[in-house]
């Protein structure tokens, strides 16, 4: 592990420790939930495991599927961190798939897209046993997580952008609809090549943190060019893609990785909406909406909820 990557580790585990302390037992310990742990759905028993959360009043009901795939900069957090905030979206109606994925160091680029991959391959192999309804499947990301799973929708939406990876689809256009929060979408927004994005991007691509001036423009385009054309997933944006619901805050600090997918998914003509969160109360950071005691927060959840169920009820 480069000192990097575990001061990043360092930074978003101290975060999510002092948020967490927060939340009462009306969060931590809700009444309404049946909860399946530990479900091994790849062959990585460390990494491959996800749970499944329904509403308690929801026996012999087949619900929709709602997959949360995790923030955490590609190299921390878990589903276990995300718990809290999937049991509140089960309170919409859906049955939660909640999933870890391999994380930096030990698996880098696109290690977390082939893992969700499994995984939908998993749901649509197992999905009645647990009485979902794999014909509507639905998805959540924040931040790195958003990243993974915007791309893996382009993949299952673009045959052409799909053949540049290796592993093999089990649908296409398996999503109905998306949720996006504060993700991150661009290596190098608007070119500055020193910033923290950019710098934990390399990592998870695993690429050298070298500065881009300092080499020939050959090297460049051989050392980067290609992984970083591959996790810039916009420009593979088709029409086919799913109904999106970008998320973001006016002081969220990759705010305009937002506002720049939402600029290609206009152009594809996708049936995509922005949601720009404000508060003249608190600072709404980077992926407030999973800090379950802020109203704003509640309010987001809700808002992306009714995106989702307006969906469920069309179908």
């Amino acid at each position: 592990m480069t000192k990097f990557t575990e001061m990043i580790r360092d930074l978003f585990e101290e975060t999510e420790q002092k948020q967490l302390a927060t939340f009462d037992e009306s969060i931590t310990n809700p009444d309404n939930v049946v909860i399946y742990e530990q479900i091994q759905y790849g062959a990585e028993k460390q990494w491959n495991t996800l749970d499944i959360y329904r509403p308690k009043d929801s026996v012999g009901e087949c619900l929709p599927i709602l997959v949360n795939v995790h923030g955490g900069a590609w190299m921390q957090s878990s589903k276990e961190r995300y718990k809290y905030y999937c049991w509140k979206l089960v309170q919409k109606g859906f049955a939660v798939v909640n999933i870890n994925y391999r994380l930096v160091p030990h698996a880098y680029f696109p290690a977390p897209v082939e893992d969700l991959n499994t995984v939908m391959t998993w749901i649509l192999e197992h999905a009645k046993e647990y009485n979902m309804d794999p014909s509507h499947i639905y998805g959540t990301g924040d931040s790195a997580g958003a990243q993974i799973l915007g791309q893996y929708a382009a993949i299952s939406s673009n045959e052409k952008y799909a053949g540049q990876f290796t592993f093999q689809i089990p649908k296409k256009n398996v999503f109905e609809a998306i949720v996006l929060n504060c993700g991150v979408y661009q290596v190098n927004y608007e070119c500055r090549r020193s910033d923290l994005v950019r710098m934990i991007a390399f990592e998870y691509l695993n690429l050298e943190n070298k500065n881009p001036e300092q080499i020939t423009e050959e090297e460049y385009h051989s050392l980067y060019e290609q992984k970083i054309d591959l996790f810039e997933f916009g420009k593979y944006v088709t029409s086919q893609f799913p109904d999106t619901l970008l998320v973001t805050s006016e002081t969220d600090f990759v705010k305009m990785h937002s506002l720049e997918l939402m600029r290609y998914l206009m152009e594809q003509n996708v049936n995509a909406r922005l949601y720009m969160c404000v508060s003249k109360e608190h600072e709404l950071n980077h992926v407030f909406n999973i800090n379950l005691k802020l109203q704003e927060a509640e309010r987001c959840n809700n808002e992306e909820m009714e995106f989702l169920i307006c969906h469920t009820k069309q179908n």
